[in-house]
């Protein structure tokens, strides 16, 4: 009777210990999945990862393109700043120049009128010989 006893008992911890044993395969098949999943999701992230450094470089080249043609717009603007300035410049000269000469074309017209209102005329007919 007490070997039945001991073997009771015996059965008994072997089915808590085969209890335990299901226990733990479920919980190791559970964490084997989530493993799974986090490895699954870890190798998205670093796709990602990668593809934002990509296009992180792609953002900075691009930026610094546009501070490039930044530079190169501010330099044309300055250079036809001074060209407008220039033409601006000539223009007056040109204006300057022309009244210039008017007024100098009309002091002659104006001193050879003069000169030609002060002689006397002379009859036509000393004129021939």
């Amino acid at each position: 009777c007490r070997l039945d006893s001991e073997f009771a008992q015996s059965q008994e911890q072997m089915d808590k210990l085969n209890a335990e044993i299901t226990d733990l395969q479920g919980a190791n098949w559970r964490l084997t999945k989530e493993n799974t999943q986090l490895h699954s999701d870890k190798k998205i992230a670093e796709a990602r990862a990668a593809k934002l450094e990509e296009t992180k470089a792609l953002l900075e080249e691009s930026n610094s393109q546009l501070k490039v043609g930044k530079a190169m717009a501010e330099t044309r603007e300055a250079s036809l700043k001074q060209t407008s300035a220039a033409l601006e410049e000539i223009k007056a000269t040109k204006r300057v120049t022309w009244s210039s000469f008017a007024s100098v074309a009309q002091n002659n017209s104006n001193a050879l009128n003069n000169e030609l209102s002060s002689r006397p005329m002379s009859p036509a007919s000393s004129c021939t010989p």
